[in-house]
């Protein structure tokens, strides 16, 4: 299955610069991006409506196109009012009526799916499903059946996403290896309401990098995508990265 077009996910934290960035795009060229928002966690330098803020910069900056959202947050953190977060979270969307779509993944707890499914019995938004290549290995097409029945949700109302993390320069990724691995694992791939490939080789730090030089750093996840598209695949994912950012950037 090879789409005309592509969709654009950039998985980025919820913090000011990254937000910021989002809203210098022009109107005309966002259609085919749909963010990932990571929720950081309250920092030491935050008072208690730490979340009011991470919502307000969300509406002001991406206002009301589609977007993803996943959270870093202790799921049984409690908000003042007695809510956890991401229940609190979701029902703010709710009430400011933006255009998102929660994020579930295999290590997700109770607390945080039934904010999911209680936010789907209300606005029917679907959900997306986050998965690194470990979790393709083993009976995984039993656990999403059992998630998926959990939350009440068909997989035509789910999007899966194939986080792939970092991808170190020193390491060469067999695509046919990754072509069979995805085809065997999801033998009804084309049943998801989108497929996405993320991934990234930016490094944690810029530590090699002297001051005052350069330095090139491939984009080994961009040249996968596209390898992948030459391959047999089942079906052909959208892209997604980190931006210029490593997955285990510091929160504060």
């Amino acid at each position: 299955m090879r789409p005309s077009t592509y969709r654009y996910i950039p998985i980025l934290k919820t913090k000011e610069g990254e937000l910021g960035a989002l809203a210098a795009i022009r109107y005309e060229e966002r259609n085919p991006i749909v963010p990932l928002f990571e929720v950081v966690p309250k920092t030491s330098k935050q008072n208690d409506g730490w979340l009011d803020g991470i919502i307000e910069r969300v509406r002001q900056n991406w206002g009301s196109m589609p977007f993803f959202i996943d959270s870093l947050v202790p799921e049984d953190y409690l908000m003042p009012d007695g809510s956890f977060a991401f229940d609190y979270l979701l029902s703010q969307f709710n009430r400011l009526k933006l255009n998102y779509i929660p994020v579930i993944r295999p290590d997700r707890g109770k607390y945080y799916l039934e904010s999911v499914l209680n936010s789907n019995r209300l606005v029917g938004k679907g959900a997306l499903l986050r998965l690194k290549p470990d979790h393709l290995f083993g009976n995984i097409e039993k656990y999403m059946d059992q998630l998926l029945n959990q939350l009440e949700l068909a997989p035509e109302q789910v999007d899966l996403l194939i986080d792939i993390e970092f991808i170190s320069r020193d390491v060469e990724v067999n695509v046919l290896s990754l072509t069979r691995i995805i085809n065997d694992s999801l033998p009804n791939v084309g049943s998801w309401r989108s497929f996405t490939l993320a991934g990234t080789s930016f490094p944690e730090t810029l530590d090699s990098v002297g001051k005052n030089s350069s330095r090139v750093i491939s984009r080994k996840e961009w040249a996968l995508w596209k390898a992948l598209r030459a391959t047999a695949l089942n079906r052909y994912p959208d892209f997604g990265d980190y931006g210029i950012n490593h997955p285990n950037q510091p929160i504060e």
